[in-house]
């Protein structure tokens, strides 16, 4: 058994010991943690070590210890857990994951309606014209472009028809 003395002195030391872990702690949180030097984090982590150790020894005395939360690292995990945060991100991770592939798959369906809409003008399948109105480009055969069909194209999108049998096709926008 130690004496009262002895028990006093490792107090003080312990004292001592989270002064110099709470400074090491405030530099590290100004710093950040990700551009702290080195020697921050070497001196936070003997300062803890000092601390679990003459904790041991008064515990071994029978002397009252008094666990501070700066004591022991905390894990981000841990603390994460009590606040519920951990799985508000997985909430908010599902319901991203949920917009982008809804947005995906209509992005996908609005360029299949695109494509089938234009093949179905190009293939002619059907014995009336195709209806060209659901699609914002106008689909134009044209035999071959010279300097004197760009006014007969330019005439197919006015609405005459007498190119239709021609078999290159150009897609202007309205």
């Amino acid at each position: 058994m130690a004496t009262q003395a002895e028990i006093q002195e490792q107090q003080a030391l312990l004292d001592a010991h989270r002064h110099t872990l709470s400074i090491y702690l405030r530099q590290r949180a100004l710093q950040g943690q990700a551009f702290a030097p080195p020697s921050i984090e070497n001196g936070i982590n003997e300062a803890r070590n000092n601390i679990r150790n003459i904790k041991k020894t008064l515990r071994s005395w029978a002397a009252l210890v008094e666990d501070r939360p700066d004591d022991e690292e905390q894990s981000s995990t841990d603390a994460l857990d009590d606040t519920g945060g951990r799985q508000g991100m997985s909430i908010l991770s599902i319901i991203g994951l949920l917009i982008f592939f809804v947005g995906f798959a209509l992005f996908g369906y609005v360029i299949l309606s695109f494509i089938s809409v234009g093949f179905s003008a190009i293939g002619g399948n059907s014995p009336t014209p195709p209806d060209t109105s659901r699609i914002p480009f106008q689909l134009i055969p044209i035999a071959q472009l010279g300097a004197s069909n760009w006014l007969a194209a330019a005439g197919a999108v006015a609405g005459d028809t007498s190119f239709a049998s021609l078999s290159p096709i150009i897609i202007c926008p309205y």
